[in-house]
């Protein structure tokens, strides 16, 4: 698949939903080669719902976006929920990671 003939129109950008994550995680392996880059003792699909999901600041907040082209996610953006003290206060924070775009799509500001 490629970007030929593809409208700005024809992309939709969407919330993450359950059920993306093989689609997410096979994005991330192609974009950079080997996902995660590190070994783990779990299989990427695990991993990955390790870091983004089964974090307990999430609170049902998943700040994950995907841009999707006939079904397929072609991009996403994830952000890591946490929690960071500062003298008395504790405050709500987020941290973005692991974007990627598909190869394909590239150039086309997804």
């Amino acid at each position: 698949m490629d970007q030929q003939g593809v409208k700005p129109e024809d992309i939709k950008i969407r919330l993450y939903k359950k059920g993306d994550e093989d689609q997410i995680v096979q994005l991330l392996k192609e974009v950079f080669i080997e996902w995660p880059m590190f070994d783990v003792e779990c299989s990427p699909i695990d991993h990955w719902k390790w870091k983004y999901i089964d974090n307990p600041a999430n609170k049902d907040i998943l700040p994950h976006v995907v841009a999707e082209y006939n079904g397929e996610i072609i991009g996403v953006t994830q952000g890591m929920l946490y929690y960071v003290k500062v003298g008395d206060g504790t405050y709500f924070c987020s941290k973005g990671a692991d974007v990627a775009v598909s190869q394909n799509f590239r150039g086309m500001g997804i």
